[in-house]
C-alpha cells in the first residue's frame, strides 16, 4: 500500500468528536508520523520507482512537454482537476510551467490565465 493510500484511510479517534479544535493538530501530527514511519520501513526506493533514478525538475518538465504537445494541455488538465475540487494536484500540474521550465505549451501566461479565471 502506498503512502497516499495509507493517509487517505483517515482514521480519527472517537475522542476527537468532543474536541473539534484538536482535529487539525491531530491530523498534522498523525500524517507526519505515518510518513516518517513509512519512509523508515520502505527505504529509499519507493514502489513507484521514486528514488531509483532521480530526475531534475528540468528533465521531468521536458518529458511532460513531450506529452503535452501543442496547446494548453496542462491548463486544461488543471482546470478539470480544479473543477473536481483537487486544487493541490492542479497546482502541481501547473507548477513546472509557472516556474518557466516548460515551453510555450504550458507557459506562465497559461498558468496565470487558468488561476485568474
Amino acid at each position: 500500500m502506498t503512502l497516499p493510500h495509507i493517509l487517505d484511510l483517515g482514521y480519527l479517534p472517537a475522542l476527537l468528536r468532543d474536541h473539534p479544535a484538536a482535529v487539525v493538530p491531530y491530523l498534522v501530527g498523525r500524517d507526519d508520523f505515518i510518513a516518517r514511519l513509512y519512509q523508515q520501513r520502505t527505504g529509499y526506493w519507493q514502489p513507484d520507482g521514486q528514488g531509483l533514478d532521480p530526475r531534475s525538475p528540468e528533465e521531468t518538465a521536458a518529458a511532460l512537454d513531450l506529452l503535452a504537445g501543442e496547446g494548453d494541455a496542462f491548463v486544461t488538465a488543471a482546470a478539470t482537476l480544479a473543477g473536481q475540487g483537487d486544487l493541490a494536484l492542479a497546482l502541481e500540474i501547473l507548477a513546472p510551467g509557472c516556474s518557466g521550465i516548460l515551453t510555450a505549451a504550458s507557459s506562465l501566461s497559461s498558468g496565470k490565465r487558468f488561476w485568474s479565471g
